[in-house]
């Protein structure tokens, strides 16, 4: 085959080029509509006459030192060592370079990007998933207050740990990094949502931080009691009462199994009040839709200057970022529920890509 001698046009305009020939248009016009040279236009039209293709023409040369062998080698060692760099890999491939690694990978449709960061699930809680998505199928969520607290950590991760892997399987397990339990500084707050309403934040005391002789840090959470004075007995129940009010109906409290939540101070003041729960499993974040709306709010708080000069000024800031967020954020993710519900079935009681 001839080297290639004419500038190259893709697929799509190639098959333009021919459309328009095949209806008996000149080269001039065809040039002009493609907007490209003649020379170019009697260049497409031969190739695809000779060689009936329309994509590029090989060049002649030597062929491509990229066997299939090697190709399914490289594939076969992204798959195994998914955390590795492009340079990693190649390193252990003869003959073959980081580039070279690369281009084979995006050919197979894999990326190198930043790992998901989930919540480790036990064996346990994906039955639990599986459960819960059984029961909810074709609920009324309009009933639900969802609950939950957040806080805002001091200092931040160092860097970002990188995965390669096809698109569609970035929410498998292998391609995901654990995340637990923190004991680092941080401010708490607490927030309550339903379709159509945004309900009320408050910042939360917890106890004392201390730090004992070994210099293990003790403190700064908040227990079923703290719990109970702080949001049951005002603002959850009075978000909860003003629903049930407007609503006409029941409202169920949507909370996780986190110990201030299921503690007995915070039950037995739930249960006087006649508060009733919807069912949520253990450490499932993604499951409940005041999750976005904290990660919405922590990105509108970055953005207020100063906002992380002093404990004063970060809650004024989370104030600031509250009021920014509107109903209709609210709705978009309340209103997504059944595709939760489905998108669990899906998976099996693993993670989702909510």
């Amino acid at each position: 085959m001839p080297a290639r001698s004419h500038p190259q046009v893709s697929k799509a305009k190639a098959a333009q080029i021919v459309t328009l020939k095949g209806e008996g248009c000149h080269h001039e016009y065809i040039a002009k509509k493609a907007h490209i040279v003649v020379s170019t236009v009697l260049h497409v039209i031969q190739c695809y006459k000779k060689y009936h293709i329309l994509s590029p023409v090989p060049c002649s040369g030597c062929p491509s030192s990229i066997t299939p062998q090697i190709q399914r080698h490289i594939i076969c060692n992204i798959l195994q060592n998914c955390f590795n760099t492009y340079a990693e890999v190649a390193a252990r491939i003869p003959s073959v370079t980081a580039k070279t690694v690369q281009k084979v990978a995006h050919e197979a449709g894999y990326r190198h990007c930043v790992v998901l960061t989930k919540p480790y699930l036990k064996p346990e809680i994906i039955v639990q998933q599986v459960e819960w998505a059984e029961e909810n199928t074709g609920h009324d969520w309009n009933t639900a207050i969802w609950c939950n607290e957040t806080s805002t950590r001091a200092g931040e991760p160092s860097g970002w740990i990188m995965v390669t892997c096809q698109p569609h399987k970035a929410y498998l397990p292998e391609c995901l990094v654990s995340s637990y339990h923190s004991g680092r500084d941080s401010l708490m707050a607490w927030g309550a949502i339903a379709h159509g309403v945004k309900g009320p934040i408050v910042i939360l005391e917890t106890s004392q931080k201390t730090t004992t002789a070994t210099r293990q840090k003790q403190g700064g959470d908040l227990n079923a009691k703290g719990y109970t004075n702080q949001v049951i007995s005002r603002p959850l129940k009075e978000f909860w009462q003003q629903l049930t009010k407007e609503q006409g109906h029941d409202m169920f409290i949507v909370e996780d199994g986190a110990p201030l939540h299921k503690g007995r101070a915070a039950q037995k003041a739930q249960d006087e009040l006649g508060m009733k729960h919807l069912l949520h499993p253990p450490n499932s974040p993604d499951l409940n839709p005041i999750e976005p709306i904290w990660h919405i709010l922590k990105k509108h708080v970055a953005k207020v200057p100063g906002y992380c000069k002093n404990c004063k000024s970060l809650q004024a800031a989370i104030k600031t970022a509250c009021d920014s967020i509107d109903v209709g954020e609210i709705n978009k993710h309340t209103s997504k529920m059944d595709a939760h519900v489905k998108a669990v079935k899906a998976a099996h009681g693993r993670h989702t890509h909510f």
